[in-house]
């Protein structure tokens, strides 16, 4: 039992001192909307110590919630001051909602960004996984957009629809012609079929009596 005891010990300290140093989630509080839903919102990470100097790895979560769907976008940098040695972050992942960032990394200043994703409304989580050599800070910005409602098509919705539009008045155009083209030919066709007979030629009297007279010449 002693010897299984230990082994468990050893295995727990062996995980810890591979996981990361998480803080308890960050709740988020969008105050400054637009009448339609829509903001802009900052975030930061201050005074990010690593767990150990053999595991400088951190975790960070946000939440914040929204009432409709839209597009999200957000951008994040790490934050140094020039000459310190501390202070030194570099991310490994940033992700809203599973979306992974696009990383880049400039000197000693990391730079993330997240354009136009799809959310819908709820909670929504941000991570910010990444190393730090102890008393890191990083900042960034959440931008929402909300989703159109109400009847307003975009632009280019309105092109299709036009366009759409257009289509359908040519086909009708086209059989209201074929149509009454079809009812002329019915029409003359009727009209042919219905008339009454034509009378017989009408011969005068003087015509025949000069016809039938005896040549009194001859």
């Amino acid at each position: 039992m002693k010897k299984l005891f230990l082994a468990a010990s050893v295995a727990a300290a062996l995980m810890a001192a591979g996981a990361p140093a998480a803080h308890a989630a960050t709740s988020l509080h969008i105050t400054q909307q637009a009448p339609d839903g829509s903001f802009t919102a900052s975030f930061e990470g201050n005074s990010i110590a690593a767990t150990t100097p053999q595991n400088p790895l951190f975790q960070d979560i946000f939440h914040w919630t929204l009432d409709r769907a839209g597009t999200m976008s957000a951008a994040l940098t790490s934050i140094f001051a020039e000459g310190a040695s501390t202070g030194d972050i570099n991310f490994t992942s940033v992700t809203i909602n599973g979306h992974e960032f696009s990383l880049s990394r400039q000197g000693r200043r990391d730079n993330g960004f997240l354009d136009d994703v799809l959310v819908q409304a709820g909670q929504q989580e941000m991570i910010v996984r990444g190393t730090s050599n102890g008393n890191g800070s990083y900042g960034g910005v959440l931008s929402f957009a909300a989703a159109q409602t109400g009847g307003v098509p975009e632009p280019a919705s309105w092109a299709l629809m036009i366009v759409g539009f257009g289509g359908i008045g040519a086909t009708l155009r086209g059989k209201r012609r074929q149509a009454s083209a079809s009812a002329g030919r019915l029409k003359r066709r009727s009209v042919g079929l219905n008339a009454p007979p034509a009378p017989p030629a009408a011969f005068s009297l003087a015509a025949i009596s000069a016809a039938s007279a005896p040549d009194l010449g001859r």
